[in-house]
């Protein structure tokens, strides 16, 4: 295998573990000096002093990282970025005052991306999804979680899942794919029909396919009860769980921790302080969507509120129609700004904390011996630079030991 060294970053950022991380601690984050980080083939190997490596290793290449600094690659655990169209009148509509779920239930909103998407074959599907993915690959994510939902029947739902394995084929990123026909009420069916199709349908048929299942458990989109009979049955497939909650309103969604092993729970941008404490001490990540207040206009969670409780936040961008946003550091800047989240906060909850919830630890999110090589060289003196100046910070990304050409990638076109 080739080696390779990653020479004298001014710094490199260390998240801290995740069982640290659940006893109060995802402020720490560790800072290295006068270190150098040796890769061996598509796995880290060591970091060691940089003073020590002349004339100790045989590598084949030497990446020089001098005034740079170092994290691991970004991962970004919630997105809605495989889909067709877009949905430019409803931003105008919304910056007018509509709300969104009036536009839901007028047919538009996730509706109008549902029809966009059907109408769209699976290679154009790919082509307008690996725009979106391209960006945010050169932005620093690494790993990325991607849901369906703009289906909502077998054969969309599963072209959307074609989507993924595409792009995961074809582009340097590491993609986890959730089943999510329980997104919204497709026209047509009674919410009796089309819960009973996810449940005893499209769930079976296509399990397998997916590493994890979701439902938007909210109002105007799917009931506690709704929801429960879906993830019975998925739970008896054994499938791991995610779930929508408390973006529209507290219907209860997080009563569902009690009774079902949730990996992650997400927006949660009006979540009571007793489902706050429902989920304190259980192994359940919450995860946080800046860019979705943003875009909606609404108030945005106070990581503190949760970080207190030593429930592990993690940071995703939620990119869909509603929140076209293919920057993680635009997302980070929000988060710094309006969720109370340092700097600190902010690197573990983008590495080792949504890690966790997509069951990645070891692997991904961390500069431990034997994980990917998955390397962010940020040019910043500070992290904290970064998600200050998001649009002039230049990343060079590494993934599992490659230096990533960007632009040569970014030249080619993905052909089914």
């Amino acid at each position: 295998m080739k080696k390779k060294i990653i020479f004298n970053p001014d710094k490199i950022y260390v998240p801290e573990p995740i069982d640290s991380v659940r006893n109060g601690n995802q402020e720490d984050v560790t800072i290295l000096q006068d270190s150098s980080i040796i890769i061996n083939g598509k796995s880290i190997d060591s970091i060691v002093s940089t003073a020590s490596i002349s004339g100790r290793y045989e590598v084949d290449e030497i990446v020089d990282a001098t005034g740079m600094i170092i994290t691991p690659g970004f991962i970004d655990s919630h997105t809605h970025l495989a889909y067709c169209g877009e949905r430019s009148e409803e931003f105008v509509l919304r910056a007018r005052g509509a709300k969104y779920i009036d536009l839901l239930k007028s047919g538009n909103g996730i509706l109008k991306t549902v029809r966009d998407t059907r109408a769209c074959s699976t290679d154009q599907i790919v082509s307008q999804s690996a725009r979106r993915l391209l960006n945010h690959i050169r932005n620093g994510v690494t790993t990325v979680e991607v849901k369906t939902g703009y289906g909502l029947d077998l054969k969309n739902e599963e072209k959307l899942l074609d989507v993924m394995d595409i792009m995961k084929s074809h582009l340097p990123v590491n993609i986890v794919k959730t089943l999510l026909p329980l997104h919204a009420m497709p026209p047509g069916k009674t919410k009796e029909e089309y819960v009973k199709e996810s449940t005893e349908v499209i769930l079976p048929e296509l399990y397998k396919r997916a590493d994890f299942v979701d439902s938007f458990c909210d109002e105007g989109a799917f009931t506690k009860e709704e929801t429960f009979n879906f993830f019975k049955k998925a739970s008896e497939l054994g499938m791991a769980l995610r779930i929508h909650a408390d973006e529209i309103k507290d219907v209860g969604a997080l009563e569902l921790a009690d009774k079902f092993l949730l990996k992650s729970v997400d927006h949660l941008l009006h979540t009571s302080t007793e489902n706050m404490e429902r989920i304190k001490g259980k192994d359940i990540v919450a995860t946080i969507l800046p860019g979705t207040a943003f875009s909606l206009g609404e108030k945005y969670v106070d990581s503190r509120e949760w970080i207190n409780r030593h429930i592990p936040v993690a940071v995703a961008s939620d990119i869909s129609p509603l929140n076209p946003v293919t920057d993680i550091k635009f997302h980070g800047n929000l988060a710094i700004r309006n969720c109370s989240m340092s700097p600190e906060a902010l690197l573990n909850g983008l590495t080792t904390i949504p890690a966790h919830s997509l069951g990645l630890d070891g692997v991904k999110g961390n500069l431990n011996h034997g994980a990917d090589a998955d390397l962010l060289i940020i040019s910043a003196g500070e992290m904290r630079d970064m998600f200050y100046d998001w649009t002039n910070t230049q990343v060079t990304v590494i993934q599992e030991g490659k230096v990533l050409d960007m632009k040569k990638i970014m030249r080619k076109s993905i052909k089914p």
